[in-house]
């Protein structure tokens, strides 16, 4: 049986002893958005997928992925992909930034929600669509 104690202990491990900032290589990734104690936030893959997908493959990959040690890596929903998006400079390895990317949510049943990352614009098309993906993760 575990204590409290080391149980608490397990989860501390994982939240930064510092304030993160954004563009800081940390917990597998790259920081693209920290909340204002500089504690918890969003970290970007350093890479995308190196195919791109349809939607629901997007999502499963996501959810499956193990990077760097880590297992809770997710698509981003378009608040999330947005912010990366913004960032894009800052966390860097986009090929090219004329590429569409995923979100993880649905217009419709039919349809999910991409970014163009040329201009930013946020679209929905089919979620058959093949496109581009960048897993992200929180602290």
């Amino acid at each position: 049986m575990v204590s409290l104690l080391a149980a608490l202990s397990l989860v501390m491990l994982s939240a930064p002893s510092y304030a993160v900032t954004v563009g800081e290589k940390y917990g597998g990734g790259v920081v693209f958005s920290v909340d204002g104690t500089g504690e918890h936030g969003l970290i970007a893959a350093p890479i995308d997928y190196s195919t791109e997908m349809d939607w629901q493959t997007a999502l499963d990959q996501c959810k499956e992925l193990e990077f760097e040690g880590f297992h809770d890596w997710f698509l981003p929903n378009r608040e999330q992909l947005n912010l990366l998006y913004l960032n894009k400079n800052v966390v860097g390895s986009f090929s090219e930034s004329n590429h569409y990317y995923w979100s993880s949510s649905a217009f419709d049943d039919e349809n999910g929600w991409f970014q163009y990352f040329a201009n930013g614009q946020q679209m929905y098309y089919s979620k058959y669509y093949y496109s581009r993906v960048r897993a992200i993760r929180a602290f």
